[in-house]
């Protein structure tokens, strides 16, 4: 109502004429000022709603923040979440509790872990629902002291091998079942946030890793190591995924689109210009990971895992998990049977591919 008496009294002020040359010159510049008018009714409606309260909502994720959870921070501090009604920060990690335990527990309302973690939940029966596989490729591999000449998984028996409450452990009980192992055929050692010292160290024979993090570090420090990728030895999941509960989804379903969508626009950012912002969100992160050419190497590395090709970013395919649920049964690691499908959503997905 407001714009319709605006654009009234412009048009009797400034067309006081009947001419058409008149008449097309002052709709063009009211056209210009009602535009105007528009977006400065747009800019202080969001301005007012920005003061309404904000959601509070937790992120756990499996390791300090760093760039491998950059697209989380950048919603943050471009305030993508406060956009949309949500108050959103990550929590600081924890190695005596795994990021599914928070999420239940509700110290979190949403997780960051792999995928044959959250499906080993819901085989256990807990309510958790992926909703966003933003690393459709798993990166995690393991580095062995180079000392150990280790080149195939059968050679890590009697080896001691640090170990971290999430994915990672899981995948390495599927690699050693799948060679016919068990755990008492290695020394499995919990290491916590200093596990990459103690390997060092010496202590250590070897790690978990994600290919774009540790061994950059390693390498520095002229460490030798081996490293085995478990995808190439048929242990293939997703990466980095979301997650949230059964009742978040049922009782707050556009909370969690609204948080899905920030966090998919804060990776696109992120991803599109890393030089220009990565710098900005260094302060956020942990102490370990403040060199600016170890982050940018982090993300860049990353990217391949993240955009692979196949629909928009987070994307989930049924047979993907399908497939991840077998290699879990092969391996006796799933006891009870479980329908995949069940067990993730893209309905809150942003549509439109990157």
């Amino acid at each position: 109502m407001i714009i319709k008496n605006v654009w009234r009294d412009l048009r009797l002020k400034m067309c006081p004429t009947s001419s058409p040359w008149w008449w097309r010159a002052c709709i063009l510049t009211g056209s210009v000022l009602l535009g105007l008018l528009a977006y400065e009714h747009r800019q202080n409606t969001h301005s007012a709603s920005s003061n309404e309260p904000q959601t509070e909502l937790k992120i756990a994720t499996m390791w300090v923040a760093n760039p491998q959870f950059s697209g989380y921070l950048q919603a943050i501090h471009n305030q993508l979440y406060r956009q949309q009604g949500l108050d959103v920060s990550l929590l600081p990690y924890q190695d005596d509790m795994d990021v599914r335990q928070q999420v239940l527990e509700g110290k979190a309302q949403f997780g960051v872990e792999t995928g044959e973690q959250i499906m080993l939940a819901q085989s256990q029966g807990d309510p958790l629902v992926a909703i966003a596989a933003i690393f459709r490729l798993n990166p995690v591999a393991l580095a062995v002291k180079k000392s150990k000449n280790v080149h195939h998984p059968e050679a890590l028996k009697g080896l001691k091998i640090g170990t971290l409450p999430d994915g990672t452990t899981t995948m390495l009980k599927t690699l050693l079942a799948h060679y016919g192992m068990t755990e008492a055929d290695v020394s499995l050692v919990p290491a916590g946030a200093n596990m990459l010292q103690r390997f060092i160290r010496g202590e250590l024979d070897a790690i978990p890793v994600y290919i774009f993090d540790e061994p950059w570090l390693l390498d520095q420090k002229s460490v030798p190591y081996n490293l085995l990728l478990y995808q190439d030895y048929g242990i293939d999941t997703y990466g980095d995924t979301l997650f949230t509960t059964q009742s978040m989804i049922q009782q707050h379903p556009d909370v969690v689109k609204h948080f899905v969508q920030a966090s998919i626009e804060g990776w696109r950012q992120i991803i599109a210009n890393p030089a220009e912002l990565l710098p900005q969100l260094t302060p956020q992160m942990s102490p370990q990971y403040q060199n600016p050419q170890q982050n940018i190497y982090m993300l860049r590395q990353a990217i391949p895992l993240i955009y692979t090709g196949v629909g928009p970013m987070g994307w989930m395919e049924r047979r993907r998990w399908q497939d991840i649920y077998e290699i879990l049964q092969s391996q006796h690691i799933i006891e009870h049977s479980i329908d995949p499908r069940n067990g993730f959503t893209n309905r809150f997905l942003i549509s439109t591919t990157p």
